[in-house]
């Protein structure tokens, strides 16, 4: 199947590319650097190269790899690879530092299984994200995730890990940088490291509410299949450039939603497992955030107040989220008696999440769980089933040294501790902040996550009056947001002059 055949897909693809440039994903660049000035290459997802002989190679996909002194990957369908001693440079792909227009290289997947790179330009990006959170890996700052997305008011305010994978120590400290890049204010209440050493060969993730576990016998799903009966076991079973994120679409029977079915064995008596997920919300949804909120009219500070304020709007609010599966989405565990909820997985951001899955009334040497996920809400990487018991870990909570934004004002003092003081931050602002790091363990491995809490306000449009049949149709009928979505999206194909 070609491009060529499937000029939908393109369609599709070239959207997830462009908007996977913005929201809660972060800008991602692909930079041609000197291998010499590489420290790890082994380590950088490798688009493409500059020969000494300055020849550039582009491969087919930003799978490249560079090992033993080789650099390979595929191009033109063909396997391809050169000692590095005949390579003057190296493409890789990073997340980066990026205000306003954002050039750069992302893999997204729609219905089908195909999947291709491209370069492209993002002139509207939707207006509302995350707080960006870059890490230093000895010679840059690389851009590592998110802190607390989808907290879109202060009653959301809650507690985020994130792992920081490019974080290296230099002179003695640890470098991060915190900015915000979209159209909102950014209220930060604490931020401190967890430096955790782990034993070797073993994992370190956390759940939604920051509980760590330790995971060292993750078995993927032996079978992916989507409502048509598409194999999505490509998409699903590894995390690499390979995303599922459809278009939010509608059916001819009316539906815009998906069901993926996934199969993993479940070794004798096991009555528990730790989900490991790789995914968030898509893009379209965040920027569904916006219109959401904007229906409110000059009414959307009164509703976001509500949530501020009253604990029984917000409780409301949460649970429609999750029995619409937009930004949380329930996890079916198939038992005898049918399929039941037995967990959730967050939205916000694109991070490795644990999701503990109550498999006691499953059967048998397979367990099977199902997600509905609404088209254009999702971006889904990979999916896997961890059954190792949990080993003791050290953990080490450090506190920023300094926290200075541009001007050199330190704002340490009011991410040091959970209160009423916040660092807030507006589009364009920037903190680079140091932590002292811990003594290396030589008989552990360390992973490093960022503890932050807080919060962040869009800049929602608030003019005339609440659009409220949309409103009464989105919070009342069954999948009200996913058909507001996709019409909206609809409008936005035809903006583009899209027809098939």
């Amino acid at each position: 199947m070609t491009l060529r055949d499937k000029p939908k897909i393109f369609t599709v693809l070239l959207l997830v590319f462009s908007l996977s440039l913005s929201a809660c994903m972060g800008p991602v660049k692909v930079q041609r650097i000197e291998l010499a000035r590489i420290k790890n290459p082994e380590k950088e997802k490798i688009a493409g190269l500059t020969t000494v002989k300055s020849e550039d190679v582009l491969f087919d996909r930003p799978n490249g790899t560079f090992a033993a002194g080789v650099v390979k990957g595929t191009v033109r369908n063909a396997p391809y690879s050169i000692p590095a001693d005949q390579v003057e440079r190296l493409w890789v792909a990073r997340r980066e530092f990026s205000p306003g227009r954002t050039t750069g290289l992302v893999v997204g997947v729609a219905a089908g299984v195909i999947a291709i790179a491209a370069i492209v330009v993002v002139a509207n990006p939707p207006k509302l994200g995350c707080p960006f959170v870059y890490s230093w890996d000895g010679s840059e700052y690389v851009f590592d995730g998110e802190m607390y997305g989808g907290s879109v008011t202060r009653g959301m305010e809650r507690d985020d890990t994130t792992e920081l994978g490019h974080l290296r120590p230099q002179g003695g400290l640890y470098r991060i940088a915190l900015t915000d890049e979209m159209e909102e204010t950014e209220y930060t209440n604490q931020t401190e490291l967890w430096v955790v050493d782990h034993p070797a060969g073993t994992r370190v993730a956390a759940d939604e509410s920051g509980k760590l576990y330790t995971l060292s016998d993750s078995r993927p799903p032996t079978a992916a299949r989507d409502e048509n009966g598409v194999d999505l076991l490509p998409l699903l079973a590894s995390k690499d450039e390979k995303v599922w994120a459809p278009e939010p679409a509608m059916a001819p029977d009316g539906s815009v939603r998906h069901e993926i079915v996934m199969t993993f064995p479940r070794p004798v008596g096991a009555k528990e497992t730790k989900l490991l997920v790789s995914g968030g919300t898509a893009p379209w949804g965040i920027a569904m955030i916006t219109e959401l909120f904007g229906l409110y009219g000059q009414g959307a500070a009164m509703k976001l107040a509500s949530l501020d304020n009253s604990p029984s709007d917000l409780k409301a609010l949460q649970a429609w989220s999750t029995r619409e599966d937009v930004y949380m989405l329930r996890v079916w565990v198939k038992e005898p008696s049918g399929w039941h909820v037995r967990g959730v997985i967050p939205g916000g951001g694109a991070s490795d999440r644990v999701i503990p899955l109550d498999l006691s009334r499953a059967v048998g040497e397979q367990v099977q769980i199902r997600i509905q996920p609404p088209g254009g809400f999702w971006s889904l990487n990979s999916f896997a089933m961890d059954y190792s018991p949990e080993v003791p870990v050290t953990v080490q909570k450090v506190a920023a040294q300094t926290a200075r934004m541009s001007s050199g004002t330190d704002v340490a003092p009011l991410l040091a501790a959970t209160d009423d003081q916040y660092y807030v931050a507006k589009k364009g602002d920037r903190a680079e902040l140091e932590f002292t790091a811990p003594a290396d363990s030589a008989e552990a491995s360390r992973t490093i996550f960022l503890h932050s809490r807080g919060y962040y306000r869009p800049d929602v449009p608030s003019h005339g009056p609440a659009n409220t049949k949309a409103l009464r149709e989105i919070f009342r009928e069954r999948d009200g947001l996913a058909r507001f979505a996709s019409a909206r999206y609809a409008e936005w194909r035809a903006a583009q002059g899209v027809t098939n």
